[in-house]
């Protein structure tokens, strides 16, 4: 970290993958779009993969860990909006 000092090296990993090992959000993604799971599902599958990044960040004993992907998780909810509309339809 730095200070006034001083400044060491800091670790981070801005572009860790958010998707899953194996795409699993993609996959969801393209469940619900196809009526295979509800929104509920959907939105259980991406706070696992939230809780799965943040554990193996933490546990990499990194100095800055990303806070989040507003982008990504308002273009989801987007979606999901959209697919609920469409569907009423």
């Amino acid at each position: 970290m730095c200070t006034q000092s001083r400044c060491s090296g800091v670790s981070g990993k801005p572009g860790y993958p958010r998707i899953g090992d194996n795409r699993e959000l993609k996959r969801a993604v393209e469940a619900y779009w196809a009526g295979r799971i509800d929104a509920g599902e959907l939105a259980a599958t991406a706070a696992a993969l939230r809780a799965e990044v943040w554990r193996a960040l933490r546990d990499a004993r990194l100095d800055a860990i990303p806070s989040g992907y507003p982008e990504v998780e308002a273009s989801l909810q987007h979606l999901v909006a959209a697919a609920a509309e469409l569907r009423g339809r």
